[in-house]
């Protein structure tokens, strides 16, 4: 593996790597549908609260934080289509507690980025420094033919696991053995 395809293995999650991905706008969605479907005689958008730490595992930095004011102004818009609901004491304790969620979620985002950073400079310095210690297996060790495989002891790395052991190979002949006559 090189270090461009270690890089795009570990590049943030995108709409390709799976159903996780989706969980944020699906939370967002089905939260507007139950206010449409219930016509505000119960409260909802509590539910928004959950978008930002559904953000901040499955998007970027960028990502997380448009989630927090896209949940802040969608909660505030839902209190504002019903008359007394916006300035409530419950309302305003949703938009601080979003809004201090909201913080910790662009943190935690910032700091996953930060270490799968670390983590994609690792594994270059580490590979960098193995390379050179792989020499290529000479085609023939004396009467034998010699063949190599690598296989990294972690899967997605190219690093670890480095062991060598001769084997022999099924359709080659045997070694000749060495004659010795003694004096």
């Amino acid at each position: 593996m090189t270090s461009r395809s270690l890089h795009a293995a570990l590049r943030p999650p995108s709409p390709r790597h799976g159903w996780v991905w989706w969980l944020p706008p699906a939370a967002v969605a089905i939260d507007v549908v139950a206010e449409l479907l219930v016509h505000g005689s119960e409260p909802v958008s509590f539910m928004l609260i959950a978008v930002p730490p559904l953000a901040a595992a499955t998007r970027g930095l960028r990502g997380t934080a448009l989630s927090v004011v896209a949940c802040l102004g969608l909660k505030m818009w839902i209190a504002a289509r019903h008359p007394g609901d916006f300035d409530e004491q419950h309302h305003i304790a949703m938009y601080v507690a979003t809004f201090l969620i909201g913080i910790a979620s662009v943190a935690l985002s910032w700091q996953r980025e930060q270490t799968r950073q670390h983590l994609v400079r690792a594994n270059s310095v580490a590979e960098a420094m193995q390379r050179p210690l792989l020499r290529p297996v000479p085609p023939r060790l004396g009467h034998l033919r010699a063949a190599a495989f690598y296989e990294a002891g972690e899967g997605g790395t190219l690093v670890g696991g480095d062991f060598g052991t001769p084997r022999p190979v099924e359709g080659t002949p045997p070694p000749p053995t060495a004659s010795h006559t003694g004096a």
